[in-house]
């Protein structure tokens, strides 16, 4: 698979074409570069564990760092994870969203995404783009900020280093992206929210 080729898009449109080449790489098994509902992103099919090695190494992680996962709506959600009845009130609150939930994993996830503790860490992004690729594969994502692990996340394509921009085997450019930063991660205990990021 070629690698560093690059769709430039308009924030406020997104074409099924475009639409159609991101999920023909992920299908593929191969790493999306996108501009996604909080920093340029990268992204890959959650149930490949060579694809999930493959980000891994990008981004400069050894083997079995956990990673988010990006599910399209609360019931993909619910098939990676294991909810109560506050996490599922949470869930229903604040997704879709910039919202992170650390949940207990379910039966069906992919164990090379979750942590050691048996929990995985789940959202369900608000933004047109990452709905539209989640909508057009059918599965969930790993996603994970566009940049190396000594270098900050960007919101600006231009801004993406190098190596990341040609490890990617698509790259779509949204241009600038408003100031969002990462995505609040919390977890629920005994009835209380905890703030992890």
């Amino acid at each position: 698979m070629k690698t560093g080729r690059i769709i430039r898009i308009q924030p406020s449109f997104l074409s099924a074409v475009q639409t159609g080449d991101a999920a023909d790489v992920l299908h593929a098994g191969g790493i999306l570069l996108y501009p996604s509902d909080t920093v340029y992103g990268l992204a890959c099919r959650a149930g490949r564990p060579d694809s999930v090695r493959r980000l891994a190494a990008i981004k400069g992680y050894g083997a079995g760092r956990p990673f988010i996962v990006l599910a399209l709506d609360i019931g993909m959600a619910h098939d990676l994870a294991e909810m109560d009845e506050d996490e599922s009130a949470l869930a229903a609150e604040c997704w879709p969203g910039p919202f992170t939930m650390v949940l207990r994993a379910g039966r069906s996830a992919p164990g090379w995404v979750c942590a050691p503790d048996g929990t995985i860490a789940v959202r369900v992004p608000a933004d047109p783009l990452s709905r539209a690729i989640l909508g057009e594969v059918g599965y969930p994502l790993v996603s994970t900020s566009a940049n190396t692990r000594d270098h900050p996340a960007v919101l600006d394509f231009a801004s993406v280093e190098e190596a990341v921009r040609n490890a990617a085997d698509l790259c779509i450019d949204g241009g600038v992206l408003e100031a969002a930063g990462p995505s609040r991660i919390v977890r629920v205990r005994r009835g209380f929210v905890e703030i992890l990021r």
